[in-house]
């Protein structure tokens, strides 16, 4: 990613201390607690820091199970000045066909609006977007013909989530190509 981002979670994990130990542990605490807690998340999820930004992460989630296994799905997470009090704003980087993420990259996920408080923690975000692509939501939908299709007729549902990930296009839409 032309020298910008750092993977932060390597094959060995004492490779974070380096990220880490940038921080100042007394001011940034909740991140630097958070960033350790990251660390131990499972390999569906892949998260890489800005060098620049520490507010800047580009996530990547891997399902290894269900109707998306096979794609790899890119997502930025940008801290908001005001965090944890406010909600990191997440954005899909790729055109998917999700009901819970919409053609824009918006994604649908209650921890990021309604369910947010202070108590909230990167990690239970990254959990979250990874629980979407295992169990798509079409009851709080942000593409509404992807949920409806997921409502009322699941096999083609799956078989337009097959084709759009490998970067067909469907209803005049191109999507990205996903594959893993």
């Amino acid at each position: 990613m032309n020298g910008l981002y750092k993977l932060t979670k390597p094959k060995s994990r004492s490779k974070n201390v380096t990220l880490l130990s940038r921080l100042n542990k007394g001011k940034c605490r909740r991140q630097y607690q958070e960033l350790k807690e990251m660390s131990e998340l499972p390999n569906s999820i892949q998260w890489i820091q800005s060098e620049d930004d520490i507010t800047k992460f580009q996530i990547f989630i891997i399902p290894d199970e269900g109707t998306y296994k096979g794609g790899r799905f890119h997502f930025t997470l940008d801290l908001p000045a005001n965090y944890p009090y406010e909600a990191p704003r997440v954005k899909c980087k790729q055109t998917i066909y999700h009901p819970n993420i919409n053609l824009q990259g918006d994604v649908c996920l209650s921890i990021l609006r309604d369910d947010w408080s202070p108590a909230g923690t990167l990690t239970m975000i990254l959990l979250g977007l990874l629980h979407l692509f295992y169990e798509p939501n079409p009851n709080d939908p942000l593409n509404v013909d992807a949920a409806e299709e997921m409502a009322y007729n699941g096999s083609i549902f799956a078989g337009n989530v097959r084709q759009t990930m490998k970067g067909y296009s469907m209803k005049n839409v191109q999507y990205s190509n996903v594959m893993n």
